[in-house]
């Protein structure tokens, strides 16, 4: 076995283990037949005759006019392993919290009101991507929001590009408004009959926003990759299975 690995391993590196090792062989000794045994400078021993000695692997003793020195039994390499698992077991809670930093973790920020909501709205159209998929009811909007307003925010849609693949529930609608257009960038496809959606729901940039009715009065984002996915294949069977719309142009 190569010993001075396994010292290196524990923290006794290079000189550190030689001038160890010269003790366990020496027995009793000068720090200069240390120094001679272990082959490193005399200047150099004493600082790590120190360092062995502050972690109880060897003891000193004055005799004439100096000091010899002598290791103790290599056991007491078990208590160096047992103060460092010690350690480490003290700064695993300081060690944890940098680890999870690094994770991604899910970010939701609710609102409340119509300011609220329609802070909810605006984040949108600040979508990294121009595709945008929304489940609307149309009817709830415009009881909510207004529809002077939720009129606004299409046409700032629409100037930015973006593109709504958009499902809506037939028996909440109002009027025919907002059909599929080319012009509107819009794609709209009606629910199968006897599904109402009363909630909104857009889904963008790992984003699920959530618009709820006048009476529950809230809207949320949440940003989570996991939740964002599940959302998105629930909106892609919905898609196929809904009824494709005539274009308005």
């Amino acid at each position: 076995m190569d010993i001075e690995r396994v010292l290196n391993e524990l923290g006794l590196q290079d000189k550190k283990a030689k001038v160890y090792m010269a003790c366990l062989e020496l027995g009793t000794a000068h720090a200069s037949d240390i120094a001679l045994r272990a082959g490193v400078q005399r200047t150099t021993v004493y600082e790590i005759l120190d360092f062995l000695k502050q972690k109880g692997l060897i003891n000193s003793t004055p005799k004439g006019h100096g000091t010899v020195f002598s290791a103790e039994p290599p056991e007491h390499l078990q208590k160096l392993l047992h103060d460092q698992e010690r350690m480490l077991h003290k700064a695993m809670p300081e060690l944890q919290s940098f680890f999870n930093a690094g994770k991604p973790r899910p970010k939701v920020r609710f609102y409340e009101g119509i300011e609220g909501v329609r802070t909810v709205f605006m984040d949108t159209l600040a979508a990294h991507e121009n595709r945008l998929r929304a489940i609307l009811s149309i009817a709830d909007l415009h009881e909510f929001i207004g529809a002077q307003w939720f009129d606004e925010y299409t046409n700032e849609r629409i100037a930015s590009g973006k593109k709504l693949f958009v499902i809506r529930s037939e028996s909440r609608e109002v009027g025919g408004i907002y059909p599929s257009s080319t012009h509107d960038n819009r794609e709209l496809r009606f629910a199968p009959r006897g599904m109402e959606f009363a909630l909104t729901q857009y889904l963008y940039d790992n984003k699920v926003a959530i618009i709820s009715t006048k009476k529950e009065g809230y809207g949320m984002i949440i940003e989570s990759s996991d939740y964002y996915l599940t959302q998105s294949n629930l909106f892609d069977i919905l898609w196929d299975i809904s009824r494709i719309t005539k274009r308005l142009d």
